[in-house]
């Protein structure tokens, strides 16, 4: 079935690996499946109040237009890669379209036993990285994004090794990515943990932590991306033991690691601005439960400063991009435009309806517009670049 939680299909951050979710349940029973935000369906939000009430002051009216600022974006500016899964079903296979929804085609085959998501486009536009999971085993996948096959990446995870997903890119030859392993010696029996690589013409060398360090299978991290500047690494933190989520930055020789959300906000998939000036330059998209609705079902896209001195400061300066609220609709998967003024995202009008849409939005709340044209649940989109010409894999 589809979770309420991450609008993605059943199993969520643990789907990525039934092997991890088992492995952690055998070995702790009674634990909530590590990576699962399935326990997180019509949760409820135990905000701290003065977080709240801070947050509403900088959350946008419901009634109030926002300040419109023309995007440079058009309709037809870049290229827009998303999963499409079937209602009921745990398999999805992977679209890419204009932003404008058209030439939109399949970029991997439909296919029963196989889930493709998490893609990302590479910064010259050539190719997306995503995760496949099919039964047991999960695998990172390369595929040009004018299309043709896709080819494994050819990890190599064995031993303690889980398994590895949730990839993302650093620059034309450079990935992130978390790598799952197992192992009574973690507080929640596994350990997520971010490493990197260079990739060049399809061949991954290189391979290094990317994790702060510090104890390993506290928290699950993920989702690293850099900032346009080269200053900081931005990334999620997964508290193994509460299921909350946080961001973090750090910089680029992973020191000095601040955080920038409150883990009561329960953010996920933060997405750094590629702009380098304007009025998104700086700012980290990312979906969160964080208006405190009772249920828990309602979705929001709100930005915060990857610059921000400190967590109270970040709260303060912290912008909801849509305005659901306490009401029953979802903003998720949000991802900035290659200009930055605009964002994709998966919406749909609450929980309960299975027809999920790629939409974007004006960075101010406004001008919104639908991309897919599936009754089916479309999410996790990335907006990449057109490809240019003579680019090769991985550079």
């Amino acid at each position: 079935m589809l979770e309420a939680g991450p609008d993605r299909v059943s199993g969520s951050r643990g789907s990525r690996t039934a092997r991890v979710r088992r492995y952690a349940e055998a070995l702790i029973p009674g634990k909530r499946a590590p990576g699962s935000l399935g326990d997180m369906n019509r949760r409820t939000v135990a905000a701290p109040a003065l977080l709240i009430l801070t947050l509403a002051l900088v959350a946008p009216s419901a009634s109030a237009a926002p300040t419109s600022h023309r995007s440079s974006t058009t309709d037809r500016s870049g290229q827009i890669v998303w999963t499409l899964a079937p209602a009921g079903g745990q398999n999805g296979h992977l679209l890419i379209a204009r932003p404008d929804g058209s030439g939109q085609r399949s970029l991997t085959p439909d296919d029963p036993n196989v889930n493709d998501v998490d893609a990302v486009i590479s910064p010259n536009g050539k190719w997306a990285l995503f995760e496949r999971d099919s039964g047991d085993s999960s695998e990172l996948r390369i595929v040009a994004t004018a299309g043709g096959p896709s080819r494994s990446l050819g990890l190599v995870c064995t031993g303690s090794c889980l398994a590895d997903g949730r990839p993302t890119w650093l620059g034309d030859d450079r990935i992130a990515w978390t790598r799952y392993d197992g192992g009574d010696q973690y507080p929640n029996g596994y350990a997520g943990t971010l490493m990197s690589a260079r990739l060049d013409d399809g061949t991954v060398s290189a391979i290094k932590r990317l994790s702060p360090d510090g104890p390993d299978g506290v928290f699950e991290d993920a989702y690293a991306r850099l900032t346009p500047d080269g200053k900081y690494y931005v990334f999620e933190r997964y508290s193994t033991d509460t299921g909350d989520v946080a961001i973090f930055r750090m910089r680029r020789d992973r020191s000095a690691v601040s955080q920038l959300t409150d883990f009561a906000l329960n953010v996920d998939l933060p997405h750094i601005s590629p702009a380098t000036t304007g009025p998104t330059a700086g700012l980290v998209v990312f979906q969160t439960y964080g208006q405190g609705n009772p249920t828990g079902t309602s979705r929001d896209l709100a930005t915060v400063p990857v610059s921000c001195a400190s967590l109270s400061a970040c709260a303060a300066a912290t912008h909801y991009v849509t305005s659901n609220g306490l009401g029953l609709g979802r903003a998720s998967n949000p991802t900035w435009s290659p200009d930055g003024l605009r964002i994709a995202y998966a919406g749909r009008p609450s929980v309960d309806v299975v027809d999920c849409q790629i939409q974007t939005i004006a960075y101010d709340g406004s001008d919104v517009r639908t991309v897919s044209t599936s009754p089916l649940f479309d999410y996790r989109p990335d907006w990449g670049r057109t490809p240019g010409s003579g680019a090769t894999l991985g550079g």
